[in-house]
């Protein structure tokens, strides 16, 4: 170590410090078609949109799951789009499991290359019982990588989602009406 002060070295060990890629999850929600607001017995459509964006490392082995919920109302997926990532996502329709094998995720992406990015369609028929509320649609978002620098484990959540996170310019904050 060496300082304005001292004029020579500080004797000590080599010190290597590695810090782990800041990455993130954003999730969002857009209307598709249908119901608005969602209404008990009809149909509605939502698309759910995953991002992945990472910082300065390149991150390998990425595998994404989040669950959509299986519901009696009736929630089925429509739609994975791009059409390329439909051969590296699963979706368990007993448990409602969605798994995205990610893979390689580089340094940078979001920042000098575009953003990881599925959409996925969502339809629901809310039930009676669901009147009143905002059925989920999206909950327990998870990634998890190696950081190829530092061989770390990368884990981030992201946020769940339902129908009240609709940017629908008030109608009735995704809330399912009679």
């Amino acid at each position: 170590i060496k300082s304005d002060e001292y004029s020579e070295f500080l004797p000590g060990n080599n010190l290597a410090i590695k810090i782990s890629t800041l990455a993130s999850i954003e999730t969002s929600l857009e209307h598709v078609g249908g119901a608005l607001p969602p209404r008990v017995g009809e149909s509605s459509t939502y698309r759910l949109n995953i991002s992945l964006r990472n910082g300065t490392n390149d991150l390998r082995d990425g595998i994404l799951t989040a669950f959509i919920p299986v519901t009696s109302g009736g929630v089925d997926i429509a739609s994975i789009q791009p059409a390329k990532a439909v051969s590296l996502v699963s979706f368990d329709q007993s448990t409602g499991k969605l798994t995205w094998k990610v893979g390689a995720l580089p340094a940078h992406t979001g920042d000098f290359s575009p953003l990881r990015k599925m959409s996925i369609q969502v339809r629901i028929i809310p039930s009676s019982s669901q009147a009143g509320s905002q059925p989920e649609l999206l909950k327990t978002v998870a990634f998890t990588a190696t950081d190829s620098f530092t061989e770390q484990t990368v884990n981030l959540t992201g946020s769940s989602l339902n129908t009240g996170h609709l940017q629908d310019g008030g109608f009735s904050n995704g809330t399912v009406q009679q």
